[in-house]
């Protein structure tokens, strides 16, 4: 046990720097403090740590299997990949039942949206008016189709004016049918949108590639009117979206895989917490 005077002793750098050498010596990770019985690790005035710990962070796939791949020569690695978050760990030190190791060492991987995917996430299912509709359109149209109800392709210039020049009316009606772009109100009352020009668009496809690295993919958004609003709203709904972030998981575990050189690593899905 040291005592005081030993401890106030340690404030000299090279006292300090030969207790820790015999200390390094024996891998003795921590000291007992006699004053209030205290437990001080001592790994930081070492020349190195215990043992390796910390967390890669990245938003690509690559980098990802990248530093697995340079890691998992001397460890044994385990991977969690979550496809509702498009997100993965690896864990190098979980260790087994016989030899369980801190699980502080790891990469995590939170996939990066590209910038059209995540405005087209961020638009999904909101209501906005024509203004706010016409503007994003006109921000993404390179890379936007447009078609009618019939699946007749429409030009993206010409669908984006008719979009501008819709004209919303609302009236009294006992009518209750629900349409693309018209919608049942209230019992007796209806609104029903229409353009000046001939090329009212029913269904907007975006093609973008939405993670990076991923392949490029057509997504089919429907246009109609919001009618639960005090003034109608224009919406674009992503058409079949759980359908697609499905495929969009397992693409990610299979690039995962394919970036591994270790083929035997085992993919787990869900998380882990150690």
């Amino acid at each position: 046990m040291l005592t005081k005077e030993t401890i106030d002793e340690l404030k000299s750098s090279h006292v300090v720097k030969e207790l820790c050498g015999r200390l390094e010596a024996e891998r003795a990770a921590a000291i007992a403090i006699p004053n209030n019985h205290s437990i001080q690790s001592i790994e930081e005035f070492g020349m190195l740590r215990q043992r390796e710990r910390g967390t890669m962070t990245t938003g690509h796939i690559v980098d990802f299997t990248n530093y697995i791949n340079a890691i998992n020569e001397n460890y044994e690695t385990k991977l969690f990949a979550q496809s509702q978050t498009m997100s993965a760990t690896a864990y190098f030190n979980l260790g087994d039942k016989d030899h369980p190791g801190h699980g502080d060492y790891k990469a995590k991987l939170s996939l990066d949206e590209t910038p059209l995917f995540k405005a087209l996430q961020e638009i999904d299912g909101k209501g906005q008016s024509q203004k706010q509709t016409a503007e994003w359109l006109e921000d993404w149209r390179s890379h936007i189709t447009a078609s009618t109800t019939d699946g007749d392709i429409i030009d993206i210039r010409a669908a984006i004016k008719a979009v501008r020049s819709m004209t919303i009316e609302q009236g009294r009606t006992s009518e209750h049918t629900i349409g693309n772009m018209s919608a049942s109100k209230g019992t007796m009352e209806s609104i029903e949108a229409s353009s000046k020009t001939d090329d009212l668009p029913a269904y907007f496809t975006v093609t973008c590639h939405p993670y990076h690295g991923f392949e490029q993919r057509d997504i089919t958004t429907e246009l109609s009117v919001l009618t639960s609003e005090d003034s109608p709203k224009l919406k674009l709904r992503i058409i079949q979206k759980e359908q697609i972030m499905q495929e969009l998981g397992e693409e990610m575990n299979t690039k995962i895989t394919d970036g591994l050189t270790d083929k035997a690593i085992p993919i787990y899905n869900g998380s882990f917490s150690p």
